[in-house]
């Protein structure tokens, strides 16, 4: 994965401006940018440098939807992008929803007695190379579902995405499930 050494957010910046009911003279001042650069930045007329990125994400740590936005553009769509299609009420209720129906379909086909994950890949049929590509967007669709249930949750019950995503290193590192 590459990370971007700037990125155009235009749109990204105009959402938080916003939601967050801030001025661009405002949002210039807590970037360290001067209020032309903030304004060139917003109508895309520069790029958002990712050093300047990094400072918004700090600033602005607890407007989950900002910096999944940033997040996405700078990874080149590594990440999960906010889901604001018509096809989804923007709702926490819906995106449970959304969320179990994904998890549903992740966990039928992983149960399905359809492939033989005793098999070595290296012995796999095209076809059953294709199933396991299906299975991956599969999982890359849950996790996009989870991605967006959380940050609706974080933003209708007004918890801090920071505290939580510490709170959660200290215990997958007391866990073991990373280094400490």
């Amino acid at each position: 994965m590459n990370i971007k050494k700037s990125a155009n957010v235009g749109k990204v910046i105009e959402r938080l401006i916003e939601g967050e009911g801030i001025s661009l003279n405002q949002l210039s001042l807590d970037l360290g940018v001067s209020p032309q650069m903030g304004s060139h930045i917003k109508n895309e007329r520069r790029p958002l440098q990712k050093d300047i990125a990094k400072r918004a994400i700090n600033v602005f740590n607890d407007c989950p939807a900002f910096v999944m936005d940033l997040i996405f553009e700078f990874s080149s769509g590594f990440s999960a992008p906010v889901l604001r299609g018509k096809a989804i009420e923007q709702h926490r209720l819906s995106f449970k929803h959304f969320l179990l129906k994904e998890w549903t379909d992740v966990y039928g086909r992983i149960r399905s007695e359809d492939f033989d994950w005793c098999k070595p890949p290296e012995e796999a049929s095209k076809a059953e190379k294709d199933w396991v590509k299906d299975l991956i967007v599969e999982l890359n669709e849950m996790e996009m579902a989870a991605a967006n249930f959380r940050c609706h949750l974080y933003e209708a019950y007004l918890i801090n995405p920071k505290q939580v995503r510490d709170e959660t290193l200290t215990r997958i590192k007391a866990k073991g499930w990373v280094e400490a």
